[in-house]
């Protein structure tokens, strides 16, 4: 015998918001703007996602659009196959799969996005602290990695500058 509980009300028909920098660009294609490291179009009328690098190409960004189109893959958005690299240096492009019959498919591709962006979330917090707290030990180091003006003594020669005053390295003979 199973036992069914109820927590609240299930509410149907329920609207799902979520919330994207998206804009609109002539072609009807939508450009969403929220992930720090890719850019994301999405061209419905095509039935393609194309990525960018945000800003400049670097290590991470190639790995986030991978992690990307692994999601949209494992959700049945995305055809596998379908995902090569774009005409535009360093874009990725994945095929939409044939969604006609699927009333609101548009939507089902934003609300999966959105989702991805969300999860994305604590990672950019994370990679941002480590920057601020590299930058803060840059800029405003303890007193054990600092030293004050004057604190270290004057001298003639101090640390290597002067180690390569005894060796005489040979160079080209000069014919002249």
């Amino acid at each position: 015998m199973a036992i069914e509980i109820a927590v609240g009300e299930k509410k149907k028909n329920e609207p799902i918001k979520i919330n994207l920098k998206i804009r609109k660009a002539l072609d009807n294609s939508l450009l969403i703007y929220d992930h720090e490291d890719i850019d994301i179009v999405l061209k419905l009328d095509d039935g393609k996602i194309i990525t960018f690098p945000s800003e400049l190409m670097d290590d991470r960004t190639y790995d986030t659009q991978s992690r990307f189109f692994k999601h949209l893959c494992k959700r049945g958005i995305i055809d596998p196959a379908s995902v090569k690299a774009g005409n535009v240096y360093s874009s990725l492009e994945g095929k939409i799969l044939n969604a006609d019959d699927v009333p609101g498919a548009g939507d089902l591709v934003l609300i999966a996005i959105s989702r991805w962006i969300d999860a994305e979330k604590p990672h950019f917090m994370y990679i941002k602290a480590l920057e601020d707290q590299e930058e803060e030990r840059l800029f405003e180091p303890d007193d054990d990695e600092s030293t004050e003006l004057g604190e270290v003594p004057q001298a003639k020669r101090k640390g290597t500058l002067g180690a390569r005053d005894h060796l005489t390295i040979p160079g080209p003979q000069r014919p002249y």
